[in-house]
């Protein structure tokens, strides 16, 4: 895939949603309709609830490819089952917890760094259960020298990475 095509194709945006984490839908939507970049589609893995459900904790009712858990599936499985579909049909996909707040720039920065990577992560801020920053941010130091990090540390969670599909697509089991 060239980099062109990432910058000009609509990308995919995943979460997991499960028990618990309603309280958390309606910032995380919000977040998500505020992106700067709109040229994405949204895809959520459903573990242990259902659309309805979702939809009134987001309090909207976006347009979004749903993978719902057959009886049986792990988180992982759900995971894998809509990675799968998402590598056929995007270019690349972006990868974000329903209980995150995405800054406004998340796809923006995604795309953009996939122009030239095959993968990206973003720093996360950390904040309180009310939404409130605790002045924490999750990242590396700006002097830190990625190639003696990444053998380390567990930097690339599904939470805030973005990844060509080509390159997801060869990760899979």
């Amino acid at each position: 895939m060239s980099p062109e095509r990432t910058s000009r194709e609509r990308i995919a945006l995943y979460t997991t949603v499960y028990p618990g984490v309603e309280r958390y839908l309606g910032e995380w939507w919000r977040s998500v309709a505020a992106q700067s970049d709109q040229d994405f589609d949204l895809w959520i893995g459903a573990d242990g609830l259902d659309a309805e459900a979702v939809y009134a904790a987001m309090g909207a009712r976006p347009a979004a490819e749903w993978v719902f858990a057959e009886p049986g599936d792990t988180p992982a499985q759900i995971r894998e089952r809509a990675i799968r579909r998402i590598v056929a049909r995007y270019p690349a996909v972006v990868f974000a917890d329903s209980d995150d707040v995405l800054a406004p720039s998340r796809i923006a920065g995604a795309r953009a760094a996939l122009r030239t990577l095959d993968v990206s992560a973003c720093a996360l801020r950390i904040i309180d259960e009310d939404g409130r920053d605790v002045g924490c941010t999750f990242g590396p130091p700006p002097e830190a020298d990625p190639a003696e990090l990444l053998p380390r540390y567990n930097v690339f969670g599904l939470s805030n990475t973005a990844y060509r599909s080509d390159v997801l697509a060869r990760c899979l089991p």
